[in-house]
């Protein structure tokens, strides 16, 4: 009987792992290929993409709990060859078939090799950035992670897919960008500046009508500038230093970005829509989402360098007993702000628990890891030993068993 369950389990994966390897097929086939061997792909798209969301629904919901083996290469790495092999792959064939989706531009006005290879890059780019966009989303969901803990059997929660969520991130960025240099060049290559502005401007047409490559293109510009605004704030430096700009604009500004995109193509709606609605499920759905305002006390801890920070949270026992079965969290994390801080919410891993009449959860800090850290520090220097504010918590959230960390 214990053979069937996990028996199960693993065939869901290999289904999902074959689809997968499917839909990264024929996005990355060079062009003469897919043309050959893939028809109504626009349609297996659709098929394929529901069929993943599926398998992973049910390998959520039929996981056996045993973790995965860790990984002889790391997903970071993985990202890297999908996104470089892919260029490479699909770039390899053009010098000796010379064969683009939008060449020749017009009817008797033939493209050179170099810009078909401009297309060619512009194409497979925009394909790997919906690739990285799509797992950028999915390894966004908050709260307990339920299904991507039971998908995973236990090795990936919210604190483990964070980091793989920024790696996605920064490759979706980087493949837009190099999307909408390579079709900026494109068009000069093609055309000169008439053609660029022809191509990438809503302008009227020399008849009176609407230049609709011109509004689709323009869409994609625009997306190009929420790309901007949502990459800076994301620099590593900038996000220690500013981490409240960061925390305001993610969000927003990477909605904009993802609707400026699917009005320049929309076929990246088929790519986003299941991490947006498996983030917004748990968003609704998981009770320990929901944060509590508690009383919270924190102490400077002597003879530490930095100095460390003790924020001890009484959460009463009531919020342990709704929040997880365990009755001390400890080795778990709460998503935390201090009223007195402001509006910025911060990861941190629950150090130690205590219970008695009520419950309380600790956790330790360094002053010197960035601008909140510091203030918090701040708030409770000399001559006050110790300070008690309110904080809101949600949370205590699992760890996976997987070897990435928050």
């Amino acid at each position: 009987r214990m053979a069937k369950m996990s028996a199960g389990p693993a065939a869901v994966r290999a289904a999902a792992v074959v689809a997968l390897a499917y839909l990264l097929l024929g996005e990355l086939l060079p062009l003469p290929a897919a043309r050959a061997l893939l028809e109504g792909w626009a349609a297996q798209q659709v098929l394929l993409l529901a069929l993943l969301s599926g398998l992973l629904t049910v390998l959520a919901s039929c996981s056996s709990g045993s973790s995965f083996a860790a990984a002889p290469i790391s997903a970071a790495s993985l990202l890297a060859a999908l996104n470089v092999g892919g260029l490479v792959v699909s770039l390899a064939p053009t010098p000796w078939f010379l064969v683009s989706d939008n060449c020749p531009v017009a009817p008797g006005a033939a493209c050179d090799p170099l810009a078909i290879v401009l297309d060619v890059v512009g194409l497979v780019s925009a394909r790997l950035a919906r690739l990285d966009l799509g797992l950028c989303l999915v390894l966004a969901s908050r709260g307990d992670s339920a299904w991507l803990l039971g998908a995973t059997s236990g090795a990936l929660g919210y604190a483990e897919a964070i980091p793989l969520h920024r790696t996605a991130g920064w490759w979706c960025a980087g493949m837009s960008a190099l999307h909408s240099a390579t079709y900026l060049l494109f068009y000069l290559e093609t055309g000169g500046l008439r053609s660029l502005w022809v191509s990438c401007f809503p302008a009227r047409t020399a008849d009176g009508k609407l230049n609709r490559l011109g509004l689709v293109n323009f869409f994609g510009l625009v997306a190009a500038a929420a790309l901007l605004a949502l990459a800076m704030p994301a620099q590593p430096t900038f996000r220690r230093r500013c981490y409240h700009v960061f925390q305001r604009l993610h969000l927003p500004v990477a909605a904009a970005f993802v609707v400026c995109c699917a009005l320049h193509d929309l076929e990246i709606l088929l790519f986003a829509v299941p991490g947006l609605a498996s983030w917004y499920v748990e968003r609704r759905t998981a009770s320990s989402c929901r944060p509590r305002l508690l009383p919270a006390t924190a102490r400077l801890l002597p003879g530490t360098s930095g100095p460390w920070v003790e924020l001890t949270v009484d959460c009463g026992a009531a919020l342990l007993r709704a929040s997880t079965p365990a009755p001390a969290p400890r080795g778990r994390w709460v998503s935390l702000r201090v009223a007195p801080l402001g509006h910025e919410w911060h990861p941190l891993s629950v150090t130690s628990s205590a219970s008695g009449s009520g419950a309380e959860l600790s956790a330790v800090v360094s002053a010197r890891a960035g601008d909140w850290t510091r203030a918090l520090a701040d708030l409770c220097a000399p001559p006050a030993a110790a300070r008690r504010f309110e904080v809101e918590v949600a949370g205590p959230y699992p760890f996976g068993g997987g070897a990435w960390s928050l």
